[in-house]
């Protein structure tokens, strides 16, 4: 129990770093500032269904052609039509008018999509306010469209616990190619034929002054046995890509260099491992590790609202005193001493110190996270044990040993946790 409780403390606090392909920095924690993003008003699929009768295969060719009809910042309204039936049309979701946002409803039969800023080549998972994917990258890929070769990636997509999807996908973000089985038991392939009038959705970027650089944590959580605050891991966090209101936050953990072994998390019900999380979402809805309004009575954080409760000091990693200013939120549980109570600490200039779940049921702080420095260390990197007084002189310079995984930061795994807990006990 004790093993399974730490596995799902693990998975919370900050909620994703491979290769970036389509632009390079200095150093990969810079921020990137996208200002526009094209997409494609027009666009041709051919489908083919397949499907065995009575011992016999029946074969069904169409068209399905999408039209943006109107655009509202990154919401597209989409009109879907083509030479189908109505029996056929629910396999490729359905035809009439469409909203779909381009930004959380991803891989959308409405409109096949994903912003290129958000592919990756490794196996990773993938956050935004609508749904959660996992994505392991098959490699490379030629694909013939509108007679021109071009390059694409091909992934295998995993929705959930059963259900997964092949995807090739043009450095534009335009699905090229996917397949998958229908309710009904048909395979549906869909092509790619043509699209056409391209359109550019420009962004207002915000100021948002913690990012441009990295943020390295250390990790503790509660050892029930001796009921004291134990360091595990790092945590690696920095947001490579700021788009209008969005930014994508990538962090993972690194593991001790003595520790044991963590085989890589699963995201939510996802059963396929993953390398790393990316989380996309607006700014004010991500579990950041900065804000831009700190000393204010409340602030906006992960979504929610923080109470300011006083200016107090705290200790740092190496032993300095720093002001900071400490913020409550208290969670209520449906079951009887579920609910947990968040602290945290941010500097004067919005940094945030330290962050800790207090278990009103169990009576103490199940997990921690305290700044260490705004180090970055590569996601193939590890770092010595966390044993006092080692990681009093950090930062350290890394040892080159090649494991690491990538963790999302998500407070209700927190109270999941809690709950599997109490009810055992």
């Amino acid at each position: 129990m004790k093993g399974y409780l730490v596995l799902l403390l693990a998975l919370i606090l900050l909620a994703p770093i491979a290769i970036i392909s389509i632009a390079t920095t200095a150093e990969p924690y810079q921020t990137v500032q996208i200002p526009s993003l094209t997409i494609y008003k027009d666009l041709t699929y051919h489908v083919v269904a397949q499907k065995t009768l009575n011992k016999t295969n029946v074969t069904t060719i169409f068209s399905v052609n999408y039209e943006v009809t109107s655009i509202e910042n990154t919401t597209l309204s989409v009109s879907v039509s083509g030479n189908f039936t109505k029996n056929m049309s629910y396999v490729i979701g359905g035809s009439g008018s469409f909203s779909v946002n381009i930004f959380s409803e991803l891989f959308s039969l409405h409109y096949p999509f994903i912003p290129p800023f958000l592919e990756f080549n490794n196996t990773y998972g993938l956050n935004t306010t609508e749904g959660r994917w996992d994505l392991q990258y098959v490699g490379p890929k030629n694909v013939t469209i509108m007679n021109k070769n071009v390059t694409a990636s091909a992934y295998i997509v995993y929705f959930n616990q059963t259900y997964s999807q092949y995807y090739i996908i043009l450095k534009n973000g335009l699905i090229a190619n996917t397949s998958y089985s229908s309710e009904n038991g048909s395979q549906i392939t869909m092509w790619l034929v043509s699209y056409s009038n391209p359109v550019n959705i420009t962004f207002n970027a915000p100021s948002l002054k913690g990012i441009g650089k990295p943020y390295l944590y250390i990790q503790y959580v509660n050892n029930f046995e001796t009921d004291s605050l134990t360091p595990e891991y790092y945590l690696e966090v920095y947001y490579p890509y700021q788009v209008g209101d969005y930014l994508v936050q990538i962090n993972y953990l690194l593991y001790p260099q003595q520790g044991s072994l963590v085989v890589p998390a699963n995201l939510g019900n996802i059963p396929q491992p993953i390398n790393f999380v990316a989380v996309f979402a607006p700014y004010y809805k991500e579990q950041l590790t900065f804000v831009n309004n700190v000393g204010n009575s409340t602030i906006i954080w992960k979504g929610v609202n923080l109470t300011l409760i006083n200016t107090t000091y705290i200790k740092t990693i190496n032993g300095t005193d720093v002001k900071a200013y400490l913020y409550k939120y208290y969670q209520n549980s449906s079951v009887p001493q579920g609910s947990i109570i968040l602290y945290v600490y941010f500097s004067s200039d919005g940094t945030l110190l330290q962050q800790s779940v207090y278990s009103v049921g169990l009576k103490n702080i199940t997990v921690m996270f305290s700044l260490a420095s705004n180090e970055y260390v590569s996601l193939d990197s590890q770092y010595p044990t966390l044993t006092k007084p080692l990681y009093t002189t950090l930062p350290y310079e890394p040892v080159n040993l090649p494991t690491a995984i990538l963790i999302t930061v998500i407070i209700s795994v927190v109270i999941s946790a809690l709950i599997v807990v109490l009810r055992q006990r």
